[in-house]
């Protein structure tokens, strides 16, 4: 699935976030660029420090929040750096980055792809949003009940606080992590138990969705779990996961990206 959103879908969804959502999404998004700088050590041959990012959402519509460049250009994206010899701040576009600070394409090419994997994550975010997923609240509370807290790194916790605060769905990898924590701890969805006598469509349906309805609304639906409580095949569980698209039943899911959520 298609996660990539044009600057209008991702500018109309942005706006129907609360404004900690916003606020949240902005704030972790800085922080991971921040990580990008100092994990790559993008300048350590260079004078210059990194020292903020900031983003216009709103770019390139609205008067408010406006960000430029050194060369007067107008931003969605904005750096800024301090010279370590003069302490002469530099707030510079990503497409700038090399021509103003004198670093290699490569590094700069770098720079461009770690906002567009940032820009991917987001929009997962914002289309989880839109389908009606939540923060996975029974899941952090069994981590938070197992005490596994203290597996973990500081920067990881903090992102699921904040996340739980502002009741935004997790990104991707962060909702994979707390999913296989919860599973190393021993957790597991309670079986049905084998599946009926009868093979036919009907029964296989009512076991399914006698499975999911142990999740809550919201909550990453696993193959592997529902496949070994229901012992069926890969491409019979996808083709009974799609009927349940369906408002029909009484339980519904919502697909994204190859995932599927329980909406109701």
């Amino acid at each position: 699935m298609a996660i990539d959103l044009t600057r209008e879908q991702r500018l109309e969804l942005w706006q129907k976030l609360t404004p900690l959502q916003q606020e949240t999404l902005q704030q972790f998004k800085k922080y991971r660029m921040q990580s990008i700088f100092l994990t790559e050590n993008f300048l350590k041959d260079e004078e210059w420090l990194f020292v903020d990012f900031k983003e216009n959402p709103l770019y390139p519509h609205g008067e408010e929040g406006k960000l430029f460049c050194r060369c007067g250009r107008e931003l969605k994206y904005q750096f800024t750096l301090v010279s370590e010899k003069t302490g002469e701040t530099l707030q510079l576009g990503s497409t700038h980055f090399a021509q103003h600070l004198g670093v290699t394409p490569q590094i700069a090419q770098q720079v461009q792809s770690g906002i567009h994997q940032l820009d991917r994550g987001v929009d997962l975010i914002l289309l989880r949003v839109e389908k009606e997923l939540r923060f996975p609240k029974r899941y952090y509370n069994l981590f938070i009940n197992r005490g596994l807290k203290k597996q973990c790194s500081t920067a990881f916790l903090t992102r699921l606080a904040a996340f739980a605060k502002a009741d935004l769905p997790l990104y991707e990898e962060d909702s994979q992590e707390l999913i296989e924590r919860l599973k190393k701890s021993g957790f597991k969805i309670d079986t049905i138990g084998p599946p009926a006598p009868s093979t036919s469509t009907d029964n296989a349906l009512k076991n399914l969705i006698s499975l999911i309805q142990r999740y809550e609304v919201g909550e990453i639906v696993p193959n592997d779990e529902l496949l070994t409580s229901l012992n069926v095949s890969p491409k019979d569980l996808t083709r009974w996961l799609g009927l349940l698209e369906s408002p029909k039943f009484p339980v519904q899911l919502k697909e994204v990206n190859t995932n599927h959520y329980r909406i109701r």
